[in-house]
């Protein structure tokens, strides 16, 4: 709410094919796919294993994806922006996700956050709350709400570095990266992308256009944290 129409997202959620996700796209390519069990909606079964490569596709932000139905109608997607958003749990992702997922890319074009630490399980959450908290909370979210969409909707362009020192920032921890190896090494190959793209989420929620050199080593923060717990995520097939 409170975003022009052109700028609204369309939700999708739960599972879908790629020539639905594909008409989906075309009559709006600012698209996010909620994804509640990621293995329920992306898995090994025969009719499903064409997804996998198409949001693969999708996800490498081309300006023009084309596609043709059976009857030989062409569907264009112009400059897809598509967004997954799921969850799982480590054994799920392990067992359900066909093997291409990690060799392929897939799985590498996520930004994968694995805790260790559970949250306290509450019966009955709003009953836990008094009148004036639960009405503060409520408050809080709407704000929350309402300064998201003032974000999205001002970032409109290209970002780039504020200055040579910022972009010096990134080259610097580029060129001395020490990748790792193995069973992570498709995740690696994108680590660029990842810290580019998580630099500019920091830009942009700070309501900013030009990427700062603290956005940089926020983002490589960010990025070597959440490596650091991939290997218990990510195993050998």
């Amino acid at each position: 709410e409170g975003l022009n129409e052109e700028l609204r997202p369309q939700l999708i959620i739960g599972a879908s094919t790629p020539e639905k996700l594909h008409e989906d796209l075309a009559a709006n390519p600012h698209t996010i796919l909620i994804a509640e069990e990621l293995a329920a909606v992306f898995n090994k079964q025969k009719y499903n294993e064409l997804l996998i490569p198409y949001v693969t596709d999708v996800l490498n932000y081309r300006d023009r994806i084309e596609r043709r139905t059976k009857g030989e109608r062409l569907i264009v997607v112009e400059r897809p922006a598509l967004t997954v958003i799921g969850g799982s749990t480590v054994d799920w992702l392990q067992e359900q996700l066909p093997e291409t997922a990690t060799a392929g890319g897939f799985l590498a074009r996520f930004l994968i956050i694995n805790e260790d630490q559970k949250g306290k399980c509450i019966a009955l959450p709003l009953r836990e709350l008094g009148r004036f908290e639960r009405l503060r909370l409520l408050s809080e979210r709407t704000q929350i709400f309402l300064d998201f969409n003032r974000l999205v909707a001002a970032a409109y362009g290209e970002l780039d570095f504020a200055d040579y020192g910022a972009s010096d920032t990134f080259s610097v921890w580029y060129i001395t990266h020490a990748p790792l190896a193995g069973n992570l090494s498709p995740f690696e190959s994108r680590a660029r992308e990842h810290v580019l793209r998580i630099s500019m989420l920091i830009t942009l929620s700070c309501g900013r256009n030009k990427i700062l050199s603290e956005d940089v080593i926020a983002a490589v923060e960010i990025y070597t944290y959440f490596t650091n717990k991939l290997n218990s995520v990510v195993v050998s097939f």
